[in-house]
């Protein structure tokens, strides 16, 4: 639970600033202690799923473009 608080709030302020959630949430994984490496890789597999889900929600005319 820690730790999906810090992705909410980073994922909250994506939305607003129309940015990527990984050039937000890299240098907060970074902070928590992780090294670079696996904060960049557990960014881009967030970043990945992500991606997957909104085409398939895209795919089944979920959500309008």
């Amino acid at each position: 639970m820690i730790c999906s608080l810090p992705g909410i709030l980073f994922g909250f302020i994506a939305g607003l600033l129309a940015v990527g959630g990984g050039f937000l949430m890299s240098p907060l994984l970074m902070w928590m202690g992780y090294v670079t490496k696996k904060a960049v890789a557990t960014s881009t597999i967030a970043c990945c799923f992500h991606r997957v889900l909104v085409l398939s929600h895209m795919r089944h005319r979920d959500i309008p473009i």
